[in-house]
């Protein structure tokens, strides 16, 4: 309820000023609200400390490489020059670059999907 009201209220302000971008955002926040609160009543109820419900330090890099990987959504490139195919095009490229931001970062979950894909792959290909 609490990211619902969150969510309608930046939807009033951002989406008639920044548009799809600011429903996004909208969104995003409103999310990180919601998991604040289920992560503190988590907390509370399996009487540990907000630090130890998850490992913050792999879940900012995560925020940090889709945010990086974001970027290529930012402009109306994608629907300008390839009108409704633009949307999927545009979301693989953001697929892509943002598993290439999560390999960069060495996110373990991410390292092990590769590891698991090559296995699978009738060629070798690099060792890691």
């Amino acid at each position: 309820l609490i990211a619902m009201a969150i969510n309608g209220v930046l939807l009033a302000v951002l989406l008639p000023t920044v548009g799809v971008i600011g429903a996004v955002c909208a969104f995003v926040v409103s999310k990180f609200a919601e998991g604040f609160y289920l992560g503190t009543r988590l907390a509370k109820a399996y009487e540990v400390s907000f630090r130890q419900i998850a490992a913050w330090g792999e879940l900012g890099k995560v925020l940090i490489a889709a945010a990086i990987a974001a970027l290529v959504l930012y402009t109306d490139f994608w629907t300008d020059h390839l009108g409704f195919f633009g949307i999927f095009a545009g979301g693989l490229v953001f697929l892509l670059a943002f598993a290439l931001m999560l390999m960069l970062f060495g996110i373990p979950e991410m390292l092990k999907l590769l590891r698991q894909v090559r296995s699978f792959l009738p060629i070798p290909v690099g060792k890691g």
